[in-house]
Parts: structure tokens; sequence; C-alpha cells
């Protein structure tokens, strides 16, 4: 209505990437896809990080040789029983671990994160209520949103009332510390009416 987008929209964004990791789960084994909408091959290595829900230390992280990723393809590129998977990252249970996983090049993040749960999250064993900030600055005609938090966040949800525009990112899970939100505004606005006017929310806050 407003001309903003909702979380559908931030979602969209990620899962209809050109280039993305997908993970699965068939009879306790856990598989990652490589998918690309490309029209060249890229050579990349996929990152695979274990956290327990308690802490944003991974507890484990594997790091496969250089894939080739086809273009127009979907084809296996990581395969790992969740037994085994368990047994390598010591101390993980289905609900204490999820897995985080994504593409790198020449040692930097390619395209979006994607992650996978090893329970329901209801049933997650030592997430902490996260304590979030918020610091806003302005970088020529947008602004940068500099998140804080104090624990493993799931489904970060930034909101700026009635200013209109969107986020660079929205919705998502936070793993680390520090986590930078572009936030291209449509009309003139300024840090001052931003700070006012920003809310940040994460799943937890809801009950």
């Amino acid at each position: 209505y407003g001309g903003k987008w909702k979380m559908l929209h931030y979602f969209a964004q990620k899962f209809f990437a050109p280039l993305l990791p997908v993970g699965f789960e068939h009879q306790e084994t856990f598989y990652i896809y490589g998918v690309s909408d490309l029209h060249m091959d890229f050579q990349l290595v996929l990152m695979v990080k274990v956290y327990q829900w308690s802490t944003m230390e991974p507890v484990c992280i594997q790091v496969t040789e250089d894939l080739t990723i086809k273009s127009g393809s979907a084809a296996p590129i990581y395969k790992e029983t969740i037994g085994d998977l368990l047994k390598r990252c010591r101390n993980c249970t289905r609900q204490s671990c999820l897995i985080s996983f994504y593409f790198e090049a020449q040692g930097q993040q390619y395209g979006p994160a994607n992650y996978h749960f090893l329970s329901s999250l209801k049933d997650a064993v030592g997430l902490k209520k996260p304590w979030l900030t918020a610091a806003v600055n302005q970088q020529g005609k947008v602004y940068t949103i500099i998140l804080q938090t104090t624990a493993i966040a799931p489904y970060i949800w930034l909101d700026v009332g009635d200013i209109s525009g969107r986020f660079d990112d929205n919705g998502f899970l936070m793993v680390e510390e520090t986590k930078v939100v572009t936030f291209y505004p449509w009309k003139p606005t300024s840090v001052s009416a931003l700070k006012k006017s920003l809310h940040v929310h994460s799943l937890l806050d809801i009950y």
C-alpha cells in the first residue's frame, strides 16, 4: 500500500539470486546444490559453517576445494550425513546447532548466505534474546545502518515508519556481531529523521 517492501520481497531477492547454494535434508543426509541462472561458469569455493544457537563463534568450518559452477545448472556440490556432521562438530545436537553456507570468491562472500535448521526453530536450544543496537550514517544519497547484536538473532526486521524507501537486506538471520545494511530513500530524508523512526526487531521480540 505504501510502496515499502514486505518481508517476502526481501526473501525473494535472496532465493532468486542468480547464483545460490541451496541446502536440503533427505534420509538423514544433508545436501547442498549449486544453482546458477548465469550465462557463464564461475570458479568458487563453498563455505559451510556450523553454529550453536548460544554463540556467534562457529563450532566448525569446512571449506570445499575449488568448484566450477556451470552456467544454467543445478548440481550437487556437498553431501554429509547428519550423524557425521554432529560428530565432527563437537557438542552439537539437532536442537543446539544450525548450518550456514555460502559461496566465496577470492576470500570474499559471493551472493547471499543460506541456512539449514537441524530442528524446528521453536525447539532450538541455547537461543538468547539479543540486545540489538543500530547506528545511522549518511553516505551521499543513501544511509548505512550499522547493526550490532549480543547473540544470534533470528529474522531481524528493520522498519522506518512513514519514511519511504527500501533496505538492501531485511528479514535476515544475524549470526555475526555486526552487520551493515544500506537504506535507499525514495524521498529526501535525514540521519535524525531515520534515527527517530527506526525500529529494529527480531523474532524473539514477539514472545
